[in-house]
């Protein structure tokens, strides 16, 4: 991954655009260089990401991470793929995202934003964080959109943290005819019960859900679905299988 940044207007802002891919050591890369830029006492972007091609879980935490060291974070250019993420590891409303595309008005609207008093105090409610691990797990749910016919589901999960999972590849089925769904309406739903096994001598993790955003890539279906209730017993299961992946790489 490259890293550009360039100056503007207000010497304590800075734009960083990211061109590549943000997984691995690239997202440690840029890691790295936010903690150069604590160090010199700059903490003030706005990153557009309009160039980056891919994301992992590794890459939204580095940029979590950089808001929990007091980093204030805007971005610009965000694709749907890279907000659907951000909903279901929690941090949708962590980040400011700014639709205006001419750099100079982004700026200035970012001043204002973080101005003093108009920067948010914490809540860990809305900013906790969760690991993520790219995995390619499979995964049953199942949903009801109108009350009349249950949709069932299977998908790859793309990547798991305890907070969801990024589904990917979904196949839908009508349970009562149990023919093939085509372009099922799945944006936003609560989900009955989402299904997975973390390895093949596990039992099932299940947990209620919700849908928090859909996209489309190579006319393959991906979901971004967020756990709703989830046993405490299955949560730590799932962050300890997290964090051993993490800390075995």
């Amino acid at each position: 991954m490259k890293i550009i940044s360039e100056h503007t207007h207000n010497p304590n802002i800075e734009i960083v655009i990211l061109q590549g891919e943000m997984t691995g050591y690239s997202a440690i890369y840029l890691q790295e260089y936010f903690y150069e830029c604590l160090d010199g006492g700059k903490n003030y972007f706005v990153i557009d990401l309009k160039y980056l091609k891919k994301i992992d879980g590794l890459g939204i935490n580095v940029l979590c991470n950089a808001k929990s060291r007091g980093i204030h974070v805007g971005l610009l250019n965000v694709s749907h793929e890279i907000k659907c993420m951000l909903a279901i590891s929690g941090n949708e409303n962590l980040f400011k995202i700014y639709n205006e595309t001419h750099s100079d008005k982004v700026v200035s609207m970012f001043e204002k934003d973080i101005k003093p008093g108009k920067v948010k105090t914490k809540n860990s409610s809305k900013m906790r964080r969760y690991s993520r691990i790219d995995t390619c797990f499979q995964a049953e749910f199942s949903y009801n959109p109108t009350h009349k016919d249950i949709i069932s589901c299977r998908a790859n999960i793309l990547n798991l943290s305890e907070g969801g999972i990024l589904a990917d590849n979904i196949m839908a089925f009508s349970a009562e005819t149990k023919k093939l769904v085509y372009s099922p309406e799945i944006d936003g739903c609560g989900l009955d019960e989402i299904k997975f096994k973390i390895n093949e001598a596990s039992n099932f993790i299940k947990s209620k859900g919700k849908c928090v955003g859909v996209f489309k890539t190579n006319e393959k279906l991906s979901a971004g679905i967020r756990f709703k209730g989830i046993r405490p017993d299955y949560k730590k299961k799932i962050r300890d299988y997290v964090n051993h992946a993490i800390w075995s790489k």
